[in-house]
């Protein structure tokens, strides 16, 4: 189930009081304005849609007004009161073909219909119906232009997804970071902008190297991985003249980084079909080595980049260099073997492709990080 969940007391509170902080309706602002519809349904006769909004008292003609324009584009929609507790949120559940895709939204003191990641004013009725339509056909996760586009318009961001698709130019393992960010191959259109704690971390790891560089991936998702192994992301910024900047920030402050791979919608249905060479069974015998040698030993066999979550393990204490796994000798699948090594240590492993839709693994940690673990 994907879950994006924004807590009730950003919104259902600021709704009772009777207004809604500038800073909630900034973070979740529509950015871009209205896209082309291109939007592949194929897989939109299979879903469906429960909506429902959070009214609070005097903007009950408002309510009326989104219900009626709801109801327009063919969605039924229910108008309630919040729950204590509860915020908005986009969520999915599937069962075998069938996706269920459960919306709740909330409507400011302004008549605006916020969502966690769309924010629509009262005249924003083009760009309500393509969103809907877009969860109809793509589901919770969106489509990969779909993540608000970080601020950019469809030109923009098609340009920049497109250069960000091209292969990395080297292998940047055991570089620093700045010289491998340097030796990436990002056009030099794009400049890059660290923030201020994004600086104050790169000098913390100045004495580090790149543990590993995915091979023949592109350059987004390189970039976003090696960004990683260091607490950091990135995201494209907007400039006032039209230009796009890249935004490096710390992951503990950045909201809406790239992803490191995106997940698989329609085209990873049939994972087998997607990356065979981890469904096929093959004779294996490591016996017990390090994990990280297994999975290079696995990357290696299936031409698949292995890409860790290291900020993620980090924060969960987990050392994947410490990590020691057995493997019994036997014939099965590489995707069977990585389950073995992985659940024991809390990882996940997750299949995902790059944005020119190459296929990688992305190991992260099962584990809530160390701070949760102690409140």
């Amino acid at each position: 189930m994907h879950r994006i969940l924004i807590p009730a007391s950003l919104v259902v509170g600021a709704l009772i009081a009777g207004t809604v902080t500038e800073a909630v309706a900034q973070t979740f602002q529509y950015r871009g304005g209205t896209r082309p519809r291109t939007i592949d349904r194929s897989d939109a006769g299979l879903t469906t849609l429960s909506i429902e909004i959070i009214s609070a008292e005097g903007i009950g003609l408002d309510a009326q007004r989104w219900s009626q324009r709801f109801e327009r584009f063919g969605y039924a929609v229910r108008i309630r009161r919040g729950l204590p507790g509860e915020g908005i949120s986009v969520t999915e559940k599937k069962r075998g073909p069938l996706r269920t895709v459960k919306v709740i939204g909330a409507i400011d003191d302004r008549g605006r219909l916020l969502f966690p990641s769309q924010t629509f004013e009262p005249t924003d009725v083009a760009e309500l119906q393509e969103w809907l339509d877009e969860l109809k056909s793509f589901g919770a996760q969106g489509t990969p232009d779909g993540k608000a586009m970080w601020g950019l318009n469809k030109t923009q961001f098609d340009k920049f997804y497109a250069a960000v698709s091209e292969k990395a130019a080297a292998d940047v393992t055991g570089l620093k970071l700045p010289e491998a960010i340097r030796k990436l191959g990002l056009p030099s259109v794009y400049q890059l902008k660290f923030s201020a704690a994004a600086m104050e971390s790169m000098k913390q790891t100045d004495h580090r190297f790149v543990k590993h560089s995915p091979r023949d991936l592109s350059v987004g998702t390189t970039l976003a991985a090696v960004l990683n192994e260091f607490g950091l992301g990135f995201r494209p910024l907007r400039t006032p003249e039209g230009g796009i900047k890249l935004m490096v920030e710390s992951i503990d402050e950045g909201e809406d980084l790239w992803p490191v791979g995106w997940t698989l919608n329609g085209e990873g249905a049939d994972r087998a079909a997607f990356a065979p060479a981890l469904f096929s069974v093959v004779a294996v015998d490591f016996r017990q080595a390090k994990l990280a040698d297994v999975l290079r030993a696995v990357e290696a066999q299936t031409d698949i980049p292995i890409l860790i979550d290291h900020d993620g393990l980090s924060k969960a204490g987990i050392d994947p260099a410490e990590l020691t796994v057995k493997v019994r000798p036997r014939k099965t699948s590489w995707s069977i073997v990585l389950r073995d090594v992985t659940l024991p240590h809390f990882l996940d492993r997750e299949l995902r492709r790059d944005e020119e839709g190459r296929a990688l693994l992305w190991i992260k940690s099962s584990r809530p990080p160390r701070d949760a673990e102690d409140e």
